[in-house]
């Protein structure tokens, strides 16, 4: 497996459960599907999101996370890429990869 390389692993402090609690609770869509997907098992499972790397995508990668998956996030885009995201989902044991375009 690829390991996570976070600039500032610090960040993660900034991200806390009540902020997760009210993201929950506003979107309770997402949440619905979320507790659907943390019931499943996902054991030996890798699952590799390639996205924007926000705040919204906490409690499904999370969700992933309690199911047993392997996660790897990639970021589709360094300028849409939330630090303090990043490190805390690398803080769950979530991989997180960033693409590094190449001129040829």
């Amino acid at each position: 497996m690829v390991s996570s390389k976070i600039k500032n692993s610090k960040l993660i402090a900034r991200i806390n459960e009540g902020q997760l609690t009210w993201h929950r609770y506003i979107t309770p869509i997402t949440e619905h599907y979320c507790r659907q997907v943390a019931s499943r098992n996902y054991r030996g499972k890798r699952v590799a999101y390639w996205g924007h790397i926000k705040f919204n995508i906490i409690p499904m990668m999370l969700a992933l996370k309690k199911s047993g998956a392997e996660i790897i996030v990639g970021a589709c885009n360094i300028d849409s890429t939330d630090d303090v995201t990043a490190a805390y989902l690398v803080s769950k044991g979530i991989t997180i990869i960033f693409a590094i375009w190449a001129e040829s």
